[in-house]
């Protein structure tokens, strides 16, 4: 049977995706990851984008206490002129001069 794929049970390895017999791969066991990786370093790890995280977030609700107080002077200021306009004109929106 010809095509793009060997025949079943003809399996191509290419030698050079294997180690040389005299250099052996070093193995890492399990147990050494787990060494090096502290609960102070994961700690570390967590403790500063969470306080990233809060300040933002501190930001943001103090900038829009400041809007919200802003819109509330804004709103009062534009009350205030439309009142002093009411005032000035009659009934008809003409200036009362």
């Amino acid at each position: 049977m010809k095509g793009p794929l060997p025949p079943k049970g003809d399996y191509v390895i290419p030698a050079s995706n294997f180690p040389p017999k005299d250099d052996p791969i070093k193995v890492k066991d399990i147990a050494e990851d787990d060494k090096e990786e502290t609960s102070c370093s994961i700690a570390c790890q967590v403790f500063i984008p969470f306080m990233i995280a809060g300040f933002g977030t501190v930001a943001a609700g103090l900038l829009l206490d400041i809007v919200q107080v802003s819109m509330y002077f804004v709103k009062s200021f534009l009350r205030m002129k439309i009142q002093e306009w009411n005032q000035l004109t009659d009934s008809r929106g003409g200036l009362i001069i």
